[in-house]
């Protein structure tokens, strides 16, 4: 079941979001430039490269949702 919070911030973000394993992120992204990955990973995507929104060692020092939340709000304001 998706964590309330999670849910409430996704539905009322401006940030388009799509989560995808990494398995398929490589099946939908093979034909993009190549850029070693560790995952997990937040990632910008446009149309010709991407770029790394939160890396996994950002990520894996996160204690719950509410500090994940805060950091891409800060992160997408910067």
């Amino acid at each position: 079941m998706e964590n309330t919070r999670w849910k409430k911030f996704r539905q009322t973000s401006t940030f388009d979001m799509e989560f995808l394993h990494k398995d398929e992120f490589y099946a939908k992204y093979d034909s993009r430039p190549k850029m070693k990955l560790t995952f997990p990973v937040a990632l910008v995507v446009s149309k010709t490269d991407f770029k790394v929104f939160i890396d996994p060692d950002e990520l894996n020092v996160l204690k719950n949702v509410d500090e994940l939340v805060k950091l891409i709000e800060e992160r997408k304001t910067a």
